[in-house]
């Protein structure tokens, strides 16, 4: 499965975030997601991406994220701790 993000990822969109990672998590054994049109985050999306990124792991899937957040965003996640999530950028 392949996620596009696009907008605002920001807290009040998380819960649709949420649902969308979920639905991936319970469906495919491999999803991938890009963030080239991703227009604003925040923490919130990050800590989604964090636990999406254990819950596929812990389940023995696969989530790729594509190496296409601005740079800008992988700046915020690394100050944030989140290495893993700041190499897509």
């Amino acid at each position: 499965m392949k996620i596009e993000l696009e907008g605002a990822c920001t807290v009040e969109r998380a819960a649709e975030i949420r649902t969308l990672l979920l639905g991936a998590l319970a469906g495919h054994e491999k999803c991938e997601i890009g963030f080239a049109r991703v227009t604003e985050v925040d923490l919130s999306f990050f800590q989604l991406l964090h636990a999406a990124l254990h819950s596929f792991t812990r389940a023995g899937r696969t989530l790729t994220l594509k190496n296409d957040l601005d740079p800008q965003f992988a700046t915020k996640a690394s100050r944030a701790g989140l290495k893993r999530i700041a190499a897509s950028g």
